[in-house]
């Protein structure tokens, strides 16, 4: 069976959010997922809405009350290898390209609704994030403007 360029690049991008999954215990009720790529630089993070309330990874315990029963392994540790996770994947959509002789991003922002299980994602090809500040930046932006769904 030959699989179109599409269903791999889409692929990878469902493996960056079972990572995300795996990570909070499928507790959340959205995960975002952000990537930057442009020339030697390469970036990415994820946070989460839990009860209409966006969390940092490394917050996400706070969206629990006690009587929930949840509790994640936020720790720097765990953190670094579900971003090592996903930054594997990043380098994946890189080489997809480039054997296809398609763009690659500078920007990928992947968006899935855990409950309807729906996934959806915004790309750009422009080269403007410069250094790591820009990239960081760009991410900062969209966590503090995405709407609560």
């Amino acid at each position: 069976m030959n699989t179109s360029f599409e269903d791999n690049f889409t692929a990878i991008q469902v493996d960056m959010v079972d990572i995300c999954m795996e990570y909070s215990k499928s507790s959340a009720d959205y995960i975002y997922i952000y990537c930057a790529y442009e020339g030697s630089l390469i970036l990415a993070q994820f946070f989460f809405q839990v009860q209409g309330k966006l969390y940092q990874k490394n917050d996400i315990n706070r969206a629990f009350t006690n009587s929930m029963n949840i509790s994640i392994d936020t720790s720097k540790d765990v953190q670094r290898q579900a971003l090592n996770i996903i930054l594997t994947d990043l380098k994946k959509i890189k080489t997809l390209c480039s054997d296809n002789q398609k763009e690659m991003p500078t920007e990928i922002k992947i968006i899935f609704d855990v409950k309807n299980k729906k996934m959806s994602s915004s790309m750009k090809y422009t080269t403007n994030l410069n250094d790591d500040n820009g990239a960081y930046s760009e991410y900062d932006k969209w966590f503090n403007t995405v709407p609560i769904r």
